[in-house]
């Protein structure tokens, strides 16, 4: 949980979530994580997942984006192409 207002106890997901990405990685290997989170987190199952992509706070239109990023449709590595590679369209 976050918040200006008080200080974690502990840096672990709210509630049941880490049981719940533990059963989700049990039954599909290929199981990528999205932590949608403003500060550090545990992530005991890292090493269960395939993937895990750190969205902070992505904004009104962090949905469209995740999805265009997990797709394919887009580049998220973001800064400068390398050389004789055109620039990735989120840049445009």
């Amino acid at each position: 949980m976050e918040s200006e207002g008080f200080d974690r106890t502990d840096l672990r997901l709210p509630g049941r979530q880490d049981d719940l990405v533990r059963a989700v990685a049990a039954a599909n290997p290929n199981t990528v994580v999205v932590v949608n989170s403003g500060s550090p987190v545990e992530m005991p199952w890292r090493e269960d997942v395939a993937a895990v992509l750190l969205s902070w706070f992505p904004g009104q239109e962090g949905g469209a984006a995740l999805g265009d990023e997990l797709l394919g449709a887009v580049e998220p590595g973001g800064g400068c192409p390398p050389p004789g590679r055109p620039p990735s369209p989120t840049h445009r």
